[in-house]
């Protein structure tokens, strides 16, 4: 694909390039030269055998970075398009805080043979906002099916359901204080993080060995996403 198709990808994206893609070149082309017809829907499938170009993904717990990787000139045009990219397109490089799972576009003018190419990738939402949590007082550890584990929940009481983080860390002790249970875990980039029941504790002491006494524990848990951290502290009483 030459500079005519490109100038009205680059027009419908919306990305102002035009003056820079296209250069003097432009006078090559009419507006009723067959290279430059159909409309940029169709023109988006095409692209040059020679070139080609990915996209190199770097993703964290609170943003994401993108890069475009091609096999041309080394002198390009770019242009990003999708939800919540940076407002500067024409760059190799763009760092984002996706706030819903998308798909990011990237088309790639060489500028030294015309030719444009085209690539996309998948990115993920990271966790903003509110928790929604549940936290029980009570369990019986006895096998019979019922409340065997102390589980936090999103607010629905769902175990699976995301309770809008992507890390935590929880102590538990007993009356005096000696630590009884301690966890902690990050959910990889991606993911819906944390889910309902992945804070739980089955009532034996560090996870493996035997079973607590009946009686009150402590818990304290901190949950965390990208604009906000919290404790909890509460009592789990402990009956068989």
């Amino acid at each position: 694909m030459r500079y005519g198709q490109a100038t009205l990808i680059l027009m419908a994206l919306g990305t102002g390039l035009l003056g820079c893609a296209i250069g003097a070149d432009a006078e090559e082309y009419s507006d009723n030269d067959e290279t430059t017809g159909g409309d940029a829907a169709e023109l988006v499938g095409e692209s040059s055998q020679a070139l080609t170009a990915s996209i190199s993904k770097t993703a964290t717990q609170c943003s994401t970075t993108l890069t475009a990787v091609a096999n041309g000139s080394g002198d390009y045009v770019y242009a990003w398009s999708g939800t919540d990219i940076p407002r500067d397109t024409n760059t190799p490089t763009i760092t984002f805080t996706p706030t819903q799972d998308t798909r990011i576009n990237l088309f790639i003018i060489d500028r030294a043979t015309g030719e444009i190419t085209f690539a996309q990738t998948p990115v993920w939402r990271h966790l903003y906002g509110a928790f929604s949590v549940f936290v029980p007082n009570v369990m019986t550890p006895n096998d019979d099916g019922y409340n065997d584990r102390w589980m936090v929940v999103d607010s629905s009481r769902q175990i699976g359901v995301p309770i809008n983080a992507h890390s935590y860390s929880l102590t538990i002790v007993n009356r005096w204080g000696g630590s009884v249970y301690q966890s902690s875990a990050s959910a990889a980039p991606g993911t819906p993080g944390v889910l309902g029941g992945d804070i739980s504790w089955n009532g034996r002491v560090n996870g493996t060995g035997s079973l607590v006494s009946t009686g009150v524990y402590y818990y304290t848990f901190t949950i965390s996403n990208c604009d906000r951290s919290s404790s909890y502290n509460g009592n789990i009483s402990v009956v068989y």
